[in-house]
């Protein structure tokens, strides 16, 4: 390494330091420890440079809980200088400082209500004692994961089993987890680009990790490729200046991004760091200060971001103009959180109709222009965010995915939760019981016949809530709605058996308390449950605000109600009482209400509001499910997971009538005599196949006679439907959603069983263009193949580039091909389709179907299954199959063809003049850049990098992208072999390859074997008709698949042994 090499390393590493505190200190010396090409010397002066020597001793110490003790430090004068600029102040440290302390104080614990306070048993031991964020928080993780190093790792076998063990985040904390991705291409010495991130989409660490240990074939004596590691919360911040973090209900969106500003402010107070000042801001608060005039959200986003800053009673208004000036600067970090927590319903404004959320983006729009370089991080639920391009972010924006925990996560967690309890020595257990509890609940998670419940335990908020659970002797659920159902009943619990006084001691009764004497706590449940259900249909503020005046009327109207049922406004007057003991007992006791502001009450978290809401449905009945339907229209995606846990609930009553009813509902057509909507329509039956996920499908119904046939094949219907007919308006997301379940429940658009396929052979027609089921036709004719527009700017600029071009043209110039009609499959082949070749094709009985050379490298290698045949990311039903060489797809295509004996022809893959036939040529004989015309790739035409799937989609995802003859998917999703010679292109790119040579040297010349069409993983320029590719016939990767084609039996049949080209 040079100096100036080694200078910049040097910055970089400071910078790190500077920006992060801490953790960035711990990712400077991980960077360092994998850098390979600093000698000894180098080592020890960026080891000097960078990590000095610190002082032994400090004025004063920050705890890690968050609370400062003795006489803290507080902020450098690096900081105040960052803030305040040359001339701060002079009372700019204790305003600053007083800042910080109050963010941490509002922020830097657990949210868990009166779960946090003692119990009112007479036992005075704490139910929770009070839990600082920073002792218990665990990293989360992206969908990204990154390169640990740009350097290739070869290793031997012991090696790297050792390494990939070492690495495992079933054990490990997300910053020591190390995935293996191999060399792409087998037999290629060297990569072709250095590493790049990437997304894993919605598969779990340990899913990859477990891959990884399976590619690793036993007789491999070596290992070669790249390490990988999940990008962390704080690694997303790092990178991406302007983030929008999404993630499922309780994925830890709110508390990683708490988390983060408590971290800053207490690496600030320490007076060790010096960073940007951190800036929290609830979004859901906000939506109830705006006016009707969105010209006025800007301001109003602005002044409650600078509220906390200010203190209360403006006490800190000496901060104003500089905390101004220093947001603008770029000297600051600042968090929204919540954006679904702002109202999506559209509603009269001085400029039109507009919804409060999509003013809110607006508004966080036009201040991130102009904050310069500070970080802006924004959360949001997934679905609300990726529903309505109004509120989406988008340019300038980047958008990452929380993952669920692996147990490398949840063991720390719980570990560190009991080591927090006892620290202080005020919670139920001492500090030598901790490590055996924690034990006992980590072996309890990892039996094999809780896997149910070691699910549960993926979600932050609902391990929280395990083990909250286990911390109070309570007995472990196994469904979402269960957690939920034992936490209430746990708070409930402790309105029961207070000491009357502390002269007679007698337990008093919750109805005792209300001086209702023959009421118990389940009779009140009802009334918990309408409050929840009023506050969710609440549309101003997203999480459900309750006015003091609307919280007293609800609780007063049930009082009356239980005394006199038959004239209950008769008994309003003598209901007062009791609804303020309720309240009194809510607010103070139970912890599921909180008091926001004056007059105005929350949920202590939206899921728990969820949950109630839900438990009010499910306790109507029949008049429940209908007013569910009613809530679902109106509000959309605000009531799924209210419908989600509707499911649990009535499965956990036994209630299966009116879990069925609401299944039947969403999958009609009608609501009533009423015709639904084609958009209402199709997310109702999204919604159905979640709700059957919920319950379990099949098995939630095995001891009742409802006709789940019929169900599940209206329900299929339905998602094939939407997904060959999409209203405008439904996402890619969506349709995503509706491809996977429907592989899960069985595709109707794929033919399966043989009986399927000799269906479809049957069903084809001659019309181009319509396509009545599986086969498209391409008619006979000329066509030219090859000499695309565009191919020379390929090639780059200047005298070499035009060379290039030149070179290209002679070469691989277009030419007429004539080809007879055929027919290709409208998908690529799949998962399910191909599995039962996997079932006898790979046996000792399978040589017919394979060519000569494929059948020596089958036996060489005992290959038995595609590569990643087993992998969750790839393995959907529906989704296309990857991980196959040329010679497994040629050997499927005479496999299939002898099931089938098609009379005449023959299935097989097509030849490159075939394929660019199908995908490019319209019934005038019109050749398009892509399959849909001229417009350039979106999401909403193809699979690809832009889609950020991070894995292939369920085929036929965009039929807008359909090409004329009707196929799905022949650009992007994956890549897909050919039969003809690369070489051969584009003159004879019509001939068939019987076999292609392959040595074990895997020497460049055998590298000759076409594929088109790009993939998920690629950008948008390889996304044409004309783009190709080539590789050797046993290369795979996880993006190569391939389709099938009907052809007349020898038509191009070309036989290796008369072709000049190859090596025999």
């Amino acid at each position: 390494m040079t100096d100036a090499e080694l200078a910049a390393f040097v910055g970089k590493l400071r910078t790190l330091l500077t920006d992060w505190g801490a953790e960035g200190e711990e990712m400077a010396r991980g960077a360092l420890a994998r850098h390979a090409n600093l000698t000894p010397a180098q080592r020890a002066h960026v080891e000097a440079q960078v990590f000095p020597a610190r002082p032994s001793d400090t004025s004063g110490t920050v705890n890690v809980s968050g609370r400062l003790h003795g006489t803290a430090v507080g902020v450098n004068q690096g900081t105040i200088q960052l803030f305040f600029g040359a001339q701060p102040p002079p009372d700019a440290k204790p305003l600053l400082d007083s800042y910080l302390r109050g963010l941490i104080a509002d922020h830097g614990y657990l949210r868990l209500g009166k779960l946090l306070d003692r119990d009112r048993s007479g036992r005075d031991q704490a139910v929770m004692p009070e839990i600082a964020l920073l002792k218990v928080y665990t990293s989360l993780t992206t969908d990204l994961l990154r390169p640990v190093s740009d350097q290739v790792s070869r290793l031997e076998r012991d090696d790297f089993v050792q390494a990939l063990k070492d690495g495992n985040p079933d054990e490990q904390l997300p910053e020591r987890v190390r995935l293996p991705v191999r060399l792409p291409h087998e037999g290629r010495a060297q990569p072709a680009s250095q590493p790049r991130p990437f997304s894993i989409g919605e598969r779990p660490l340990s899913a990859l990790w477990h891959a990884a240990r399976q590619e690793m074939r036993r007789d491999d004596e070596s290992w070669e490729g790249y390490w990988y590691q999940p990008e962390t919360l704080i690694t997303a911040v790092q990178h991406a200046p302007r983030l929008v973090l999404l993630g499922s209900p309780g994925s830890g969106k709110s508390t990683g991004l708490r988390h983060l500003a408590v971290f800053i402010a207490t690496g600030l107070l320490s007076g060790r760091k010096t960073l940007r000042i951190p800036f929290f801001c609830p979004l859901g608060p906000i939506a109830q200060e705006l006016s009707d005039d969105p010209q006025q959200d800007l301001d109003t986003l602005v002044a409650a971001l600078l509220r906390p800053a200010l203190g209360a009673g403006r006490l800190r208004e000496g901060l104003r103009a500089h905390v101004e000036a220093a947001i603008i600067g770029g000297k600051a970090f600042l968090f929204f959180d919540g954006l679904d927590e702002v109202s999506g319903i559209r509603e009269a404004t001085c400029s039109g109709p507009r919804s409060r959320r999509e003013r809110i983006a607006d508004a966080i729009r036009a201040f991130a222009r102009q904050v310069g370089h500070a970080p802006v991080v924004v959360t949001c639920r997934t679905r609300p965010y990726e529903q309505d391009a109004a509120w989406q972010l988008r340019e300038g924006w980047a958008v990452r995915y929380l993952q669920p925990f692996a147990f490398g996560q949840v063991r720390n967690f719980i570990a560190r939760w009991y080591a927090a309890t006892a620290a202080d020595g005020q919670g139920r257990y001492r500090s030598d019981e901790v490590a055996p509890r924690v034990e006992r609940l980590i072996e309890l998670l990892s039996q094999p016949q809780r896997a149910t419940l070691r699910s549960l335990a993926t979600s932050p908020l609902l391990l929280t809530m395990l083990v909250l659970l286990d911390y109070n002797n309570t007995r472990m659920p196994e469904r979402r709605a269960d957690v939920y159902e034992e936490l209430v009943k746990l708070l409930l619990d402790r309105w029961e058996g207070v000491r009357s006084s502390d002269v007679d001691r007698r337990k008093l009764r919750l109805g005792e308390r209300l001086g209702l004497p023959y009421l118990t706590v389940e009779d009140l449940r009802p009334a918990l449950h309408e409050l929840a259900f009023t506050a969710h249909q609440q549309q101003v503020d997203g999480r459900g605000v309750l006015t003091g005046p609307l919280l007293r009327d609800a609780l007063e109207r049930f009082f009356a109600r239980k005394l006199n049922p038959v004239q209950p406004n008769d008994a309003r007057a003598q209901a007062a009482q009791p609804r303020e003991i309720f309240m009194r007992l809510l607010l103070e006791e139970s912890g599921l209400l909180l008091e926001e502001a004056d007059e105005t009450y929350v949920f202590p978290h939206l899921t728990f509001e969820e949950y109630l809401a839900a438990c009010h449905l499910a306790g109507r009945d029949s008049q429940g499910i209908s007013l569910a339907y009613t809530q679902w229209v109106a509000g959309g995606e605000r009531w799924r997971e209210v419908a989600r846990l509707l499911m649990g609930r009535l499965l956990r009553q036994e209630k299966y009538d009116n879990l069925f009813h609401w299944l039947q509902l969403l999958v009609s057509p009608r609501c009533g005599k009423q015709q639904k909507a084609r958009l209402q329509q199709q997310r109702d039956s999204l919604l159905a196949a979640d709700c059957y996920t919920e319950v379990g499908r099949q098995e939630a119904f095995t001891t009742t006679q409802h006709d789940l046939q019929r169900f599940e094949d209206d329900l299929r219907s339905r998602l094939s439907g939407l997904l060959q007919q999409p209203d405008p308006a439904l996402p890619l997301s969506e349709r995503i959603e509706a491809g996977t379940a429907l592989g899960q429940l069985g595709d109707p658009r794929l033919p399966l069983a043989i009986a399927q396929w000799q269906t479809e052979l049957a069903r084809r027609n001659e019309n181009f263009g319509e396509p009545t089921g599986y086969w498209c036709y391409v008619p006979s004719g000329r066509y030219q193949i090859g000499d695309w527009p565009g191919d020379e700017q390929r090639s780059g600029s200047g005298v070499v580039g035009k060379l290039q071009s030149a070179a290209r043209r002679i070469l691989t110039g277009g030419a007429m091909i004539q080809l007879p009609a055929f027919w290709l499959a409208r998908y690529p082949i799949t998962v399910a389709q191909f599995a039962p070749f996997v079932a006898e094709g790979y046996g000792p009985d399978a040589e017919r179907w394979w060519t000569p050379n494929g059948w020596q490298w089958k036996q060489r290698n005992k290959h038995t299954e595609p590569w990643g045949w087993n992998d969750a990311r790839f393995n959907n039903k529906n989704q296309p199959v990857i991980g196959v060489t040329w010679y497994e797809a040629s050997a499927y295509c005479a496999w299939l063809s002898e099931q089938l004996q098609p009379s005449g022809y023959v299935v097989r893959l097509p030849t490159e003049a075939e394929w660019e036939a199908a995908a490019a040529y319209d019934a005038q004989g019109q050749r398009r850049s892509y399959p849909w015309g001229e417009v350039e790739p979106t999401p909403e035409l193809a699979i690809y990098d832009a889609s950020k799937l991070g894995r292939p989609a369920p085929v036929g995802c965009c039929p807008a992208g359909a090409a004329p003859c009707g196929t799905l998917d022949m650009v992007g999703n994956v890549w897909e072999w050919t039969c003809s010679h690369w070489e051969s292109y584009p003159a004879r790119s019509e001939k068939v390859e019987a076999d292609f040579q392959q040595s074990k040297e895997y020497r460049s010349e055998e590298n000759v074997v076409p594929l088109r069409g790009a993939s998920w993983y690629d950008g948008s320029t390889s996304v044409r008709c004309g783009a190709r590719d080539r590789y050797l016939p046993v290369n795979l990767l996880f993006n190569w698949g391939f389709r099938v084609i009907l052809s007349p039996l020898g038509i191009g049949e070309s036989p290796i042994a008369e072709n000049p080209k190859a090596e025999h």
